[in-house]
């Protein structure tokens, strides 16, 4: 999936998508109206579990959004993997992720993800990791804002998007 993402092949990775969320079908949990947005949250939603990892998702996004989509899930899925893999090595009581999205106004998406972690990673604190750095280059794109903030052991990124750009 991240090689599709990462080639804008936007055609097969709908496929591909339209296939996991077929495959998944008994017991799938509708996350929003976007069918891409929500097959990555049902994807990540599951790798979560598997490691006793509790996703709280709030994402009200339309069945189109105003931007590439490609480009949006890109940005899902990074941050949420960061996430899963940031709270992984926590205690069970601590594996909680917070995940909000919706669109603020016509052409303008936020997205906010919040996740404790062990207050020692400092590549992922700076910014300068690889999902970190491509997700940021998408929101300039954009002409919007990510702000990063790790304080009380608590990973905060908060995004803006001007999809009218």
């Amino acid at each position: 999936m991240s090689e599709l993402v990462e080639n804008e092949d936007l055609d097969e990775l709908e496929l591909y998508l339209l296939q996991l969320t077929e495959k998944t079908q008994a017991g799938y949990v509708n996350y929003c109206a976007n069918r891409a947005a929500d097959a990555i949250a049902s994807h990540y939603d599951k790798i979560a579990k598997s490691q006793a990892t509790k996703i709280f998702w709030s994402l009200e996004l339309p069945e189109t959004l105003p931007l590439n989509e490609v480009d949006y899930c890109s940005i899902l899925g990074n941050l949420t993997e960061n996430a899963i893999h940031a709270v992984k090595i926590l205690p069970e009581n601590r594996r909680v992720i917070k995940i909000i999205s919706s669109m603020l106004s016509e052409y303008i998406l936020g997205l906010a993800i919040d996740n404790p972690y062990d207050g020692k990673n400092s590549q992922k604190i700076s910014g300068q990791g690889i999902g970190l750095i491509s997700v940021r280059n998408t929101a300039d794109r954009y002409g919007g804002t990510m702000n990063i903030n790790a304080e009380n052991e608590t990973f905060s990124v908060d995004i803006i998007l001007y999809c009218n750009t």
